[in-house]
């Protein structure tokens, strides 16, 4: 599965989706919801990527520890 396609799949642009997952950019609450409607996490993991206020204010990945796994 390509950034490209997951990009497609969110109806993000595969620069937003990237920025995003590396922490280089933030992005919209919106956008956030996007993602994580697609990825396999349970509720609570979802919730805490949401509440994670520096996600969308600051240029870090909340997603970090996830695909880093």
């Amino acid at each position: 599965y390509s950034l490209r396609s997951f990009a497609r799949s969110v109806d993000v642009s595969p620069g937003v989706l990237s920025k995003a997952l590396n922490g280089e950019d933030s992005i919209s609450y919106s956008i956030a919801t996007k993602i994580l409607k697609k990825l396999n996490l349970s509720q609570s993991e979802k919730e805490n990527i949401l509440k994670c206020k520096k996600f969308f204010e600051e240029k870090v990945s909340c997603f970090e520890p996830i695909i880093n796994d």
